[in-house]
């Protein structure tokens, strides 16, 4: 553990020193940066004034012919600085190339020239640097009483430029042997460097083709790299080259923008003076992004992978405080990368002292611009004089740079090649040594393969023939319960229809009335039965799917109230509905299974309660309906609790008289999951259960909900209807019997036929406009005789509405395939046979008035003026109007308009139209206007 631990402690000592060692050199650079420094620091002597401008000489640089003056408040204008007050104030510049630092001031710069050359020579004054933020200069008018003033620099666009040229260049307009004194306004927040000279125009612009020339190849290069290397990114997929592509694209920007090509040829119009130096923190963020990944500092030196990004996180504070005061932050970043430039090149010599080989060249890129950044920002810190030289060499040194970075992926690329190849070499000579003990192992591993093999397949001819069995078997079942269901349910369409009729009929004494009810109860109970096994069938089969439709939620509830109120009241139970008021009242579900759903869970609660209460609650939690129902019955126990959804389950300590098939819950439990929904219980023996359930809520807009079927007994047809005939065609003749019965009230042309035969030979001579077809027939069954009669021109006409006793989905498909216009399932009431005759012939009836309802709705549900003061004023101004004039049939269309957002209060309305309570209906709607 010694052993291990003493270089660990040897490389903390040396990081240590490493870093005493750069708080010094920082310490030491921020005072000699804080310190005085004068623009004369590192003087040499002035030259004379004026300028004198030859015809033989075509460059004259003016650094020391020019005088300076620090305007520290910024405000001075020209016709001050041109005054005996602040003429005096000029300072001869004393520096071979004037930089004066970092400062927020102001600079006046003044020259004078005299023009001694040929006429036609045309001169030109050039600032070889494209930093400078703010340009102001003064040229004299030719009187000499006021000057013109150019305006340019790099917070102004490109097209403000005298001559567009990177570099900052004006004409100079000098008059023949005359003397003329120029004005220069200088601001910037980089280092206040301009080296000045004036040119003879056709000279200056041909050494500068030659420059551009170089420069063009520069920068070419940089642009190869980046392409080159960014295809390498996508081949590769390693970030390494993800960085040094940002990191050579930002260099590239920065240097565009230091020699002014980024504004003369990218971005014109680009008028902000912060951008270069944001620009330059970015490059120097990327280039120690670059070091981190070339030099795999996390696994070579966790210590110098943290000053790393301790120092992108210092860049980054200064890039994101450098818009407060750019100028000194400027300073404070120029110092940084000096000390980020001594560190880089450090770490890549002691990363490559460990043996890390792809460090040499990375070492020897960081030598190649460690001089010509490192003496150019030591000039712009004011600490060594200011040549040209230093900022002209920092384009070469990057692309040097670029270069050698280049050269260390590849190195990195050879590098991880030579790791795989010994991989490689490595992991074949182990295969050749495992190959022996595979080769060995295949033997005994073959012999029990065989031998397993051989049990596979007798085991997998044991399950196939197992499966064959069930699935014959299962099939078997499906055509039993099939068949049974279809022979069950076509006299039960006799037993419930015929028993309808004869409850319908005031013929019948109150003895035989009971009788007929108590046949119909139970008729349904067993309708109910068949119903549950085949719902169990198809569960099993996996055969159920959702049939969505309109809903309307309030009046499915109040229908199940009715159905369970008299049973209640016969126990003394308090039935209790209630809904939430963020409830809808239209959904989109299958109301078919809803209802089965609840009447099974309500029905379950009132049987097995004697006394006390059952209440349903319904409410809404975001999109989900909740269904509670809970009951003070005799409990469930804890311990059959999980088995009560089996199928034929049977509590232990239900009555034993009580009748049931056990499948309710188990039918129940499978819809519910089906509709999107989950059901829970909880119960105490003795004290009661709650059942609760949620299920997927759809809502309905308005524009989708139809009116509802009216439920009145029809009792005739309305006058003036077309006489149409039908035909009934059915083998079982008490069916038959029962559409007769149900039809000749209506005095329709009716005749039967026992078989799809005798029903074709009927239609050919009578040709009947709608026809009920039973499905399964002797001799023809409804399938063929259905396509026989809509192969013809005439059979294309006539409806024909399919009758079966099958529930299978798939015959729906097959009956609607034959040509069947309609579908009624068996057993029928006389609600869907009325219906589809106005479906598909338009009959319009009459109904029985509901003489025999209540005269007067319950004391709960009398109505009040407050009750009609949620409806339009307009509606009751109507309604107002036909009571008082005795129009029924207004009054009823307009109860029938309101029924569709108000169903409640419809119906209570409708009761007391159909009951002739008109003086209350006036009364109300009066009182009704009032409130309003």
């Amino acid at each position: 553990m010694s052993n291990y631990a003493k270089p660990i402690r040897e490389n903390q000592k040396k990081i240590r020193l490493l870093s005493l060692l750069f708080a010094f050199l920082l310490a030491f650079l921020l005072l000699l940066t804080l310190r005085q420094n004068k623009s004369y620091s590192y003087s040499v002597k002035s030259e004379n004034r004026p300028i004198i401008l030859k015809s033989n000489k075509i460059k004259y640089p003016i650094s020391l012919n020019l005088d300076i003056l620090e305007d520290k408040s910024r405000k001075l204008t020209i016709k001050e600085i041109t005054s005996p007050e602040y003429s005096s104030q000029f300072i001869p510049n004393n520096q071979k190339t004037p930089n004066l630092g970092f400062s927020p001031s102001n600079f006046w710069v003044r020259f004078s020239v005299k023009n001694e050359a040929y006429p036609d020579l045309k001169w030109l004054l050039v600032l070889n640097d494209a930093r400078m933020g703010y340009i102001d200069f003064y040229i004299p008018t030719p009187d000499k009483s006021d000057f013109i003033v150019k305006k340019t620099g790099k917070a102004f666009p490109f097209k403000t430029r005298d001559i567009p040229h990177h570099s900052f260049v004006f004409n100079l307009p000098i008059a023949q042997k005359e003397e003329t004194t120029f004005y220069f306004r200088f601001n910037a927040i980089t280092t206040m460097y301009f080296p000045l000279a004036i040119w003879e125009r056709e000279s200056f612009f041909r050494a500068e083709n030659k420059m551009i020339f170089i420069l063009g190849l520069h920068y070419g290069m940089l642009l190869i790299m980046i392409g080159y290397n960014f295809f390498l990114f996508i081949a590769l997929r390693d970030k390494s080259y993800f960085y040094y592509v940002l990191f050579v694209i930002f260099t590239t920007i920065n240097q565009g923008m230091r020699q002014g090509f980024f504004e003369q040829y990218i971005l014109t119009n680009y008028n902000n003076n912060l951008l270069f130096p944001f620009v330059n923190i970015t490059s120097v963020i990327l280039l120690l992004e670059v070091a981190k990944n070339f030099l795999n500092l996390k696994t070579n030196s966790l210590n110098l992978y943290r000053i790393t990004v301790v120092a992108q996180s210092y860049c980054l504070i200064l890039f994101l405080i450098f818009p407060i005061n750019p100028v000194i932050v400027n300073k404070f970043f120029i110092l940084s990368l000096l000390l980020i430039i001594v560190f880089l090149l450090i770490t890549g010599f002691l990363v490559y002292k460990k043996g890390y080989q792809p460090a040499r060249f990375y070492l020897l890129a960081q030598v190649a611009i460690f001089a010509s950044f490192l003496f150019a920002n030591l000039e712009n810190l004011q600490l060594m004089p200011s040549s040209e030289w230093a900022v002209d060499s920092q384009l070469t040194s990057t692309v040097i740079l670029v270069l050698l970075y280049s050269l260390a992926l590849a190195d990195i690329i050879n590098l991880i090649k030579k790791e795989k190849t010994e991989a490689l070499f490595l992991a074949l000579e182990a295969s050749q040594q495992n190959q022996r003990l595979i080769q060995e192992q295949n033997i005994i591993l073959e012999r029990k393969v065989n031998e397993r093999t051989k049990k596979l397949q007798e085991n997998e001819i044991q399950l196939r023939e197992a499966k064959e069995k069930a699935e014959t078997a299962n099939q078997a079942k499906s055509t039993f319960i099939a068949n049974m269901s279809h022979e069950l349910r076509t006299p039960l369409n006799a037993i419930l229809g015929f028993s309808q009729l004869m409850q319908d009929s005031e013929k019948l004494s109150p003895d035989y009335r009971e009788n007929v009810n108590i046949i119909h109860h139970s008729g349904e109970h067993l309708l109910t039965l068949i119903n549950h096994v085949l719902n169990l069938s198809k569960i099993e089969a996996g055969k159920f799917v959702l049939d969505l439709t309109n809903c309307n939620l309030y009046e499915l509830l109040d229908e199940l109230k009715k159905i369970f109120l008299l049973s209640a009241r016969n126990k003394d139970l308090n039935l209790s509905f209630t809904k939430e008021s963020n409830v809808p009242q239209w959904i989109k579900t299958d109301e078919t299974k809803l209802k089965q759903i609840l009447i099974n869970i309500l029905g379950n609660a009132v049987k097995f309660t004697n006394s006390g209460t059952v209440s349903l609650r319904v409410a809404r939690e975001n999109n989900t309906l909740i269904f509670e129902i809970e009951d003070t019955g005799i409990g469930i126990a804890q311990e059959e609790i999980d088995k009560v959804f089996k199928s034929f389950y049977q509590c232990k300590n239900l009555p034993q008289s009580q009748e049931g098939t056990g499948l309710g819950l188990t039918i129940s439990e499978n819809f519910i999951k089906l509709m999107g929904g989950k059901i829970t219980v909880q119960s105490v023996i003795g004290k009661g259960t709650t059942f609760r359930f949620f299920i997927e809520l759809i809502e309905v807009n308005h524009h989708e909900i139809k009116s509802p079927v009216n439920q009145q007994r029809v009792i005739g047809l309305e006058p003036k209807q077309p006489h149409y005939k039908i035909l009934i065609v059915d083998d079982n003749i008490a069916n038959r019997r029962l559409l007769l019965k149900l039809l000749q009230p209506l005095e329709f042309s009716l005749k039967e036929a026992a078989n799809g035969q005798e029903a074709f030979t009927i239609w050919q001579k009578w040709h009947p406009d709608l026809i009920f077809m039973d499905i399964r027939m002797p001799v023809m069954d409804g399938f063929q005789a259905t396509e026989k009669i809509k192969a013809t021109p005439q059979g294309k006409t006539t409806i024909i509405i399919a009758v079966t006793a099958s529930v299978l989905e798939e015959k729906e498909t097959l009956i609607y395939e034959a040509g069947c216009d309609g579908l009624i399932r068996k057993p029928f009431n006389d609600i869907e046979i009325f219906e589809a005759l106005h479906q598909h012939l338009g009959f319009r009836y009459i109904y029985e008035s509901s003489v025999d309802a209540p005269l007067l709705p319950t004391s709960e549900d009398l109505l009040t003026p407050q009750d009609l003061k949620q409806l339009p004023q307009a509606w009751l101004d109507k309604m107002y109007e036909a009571i008082y004039k005795g129009d029924i049939m207004l009054a009823s269309e307009l109860i029938t308009e309101i029924s569709r957002d108000y169903p409640v209060l419809g119906q209570q309305l409708t009761q007391l139209l159909d009951n002739y309570e008109f003086e209350q209906l006036l009364t109300l709607t009066e009182q009704g206007i009032k409130k309003n």
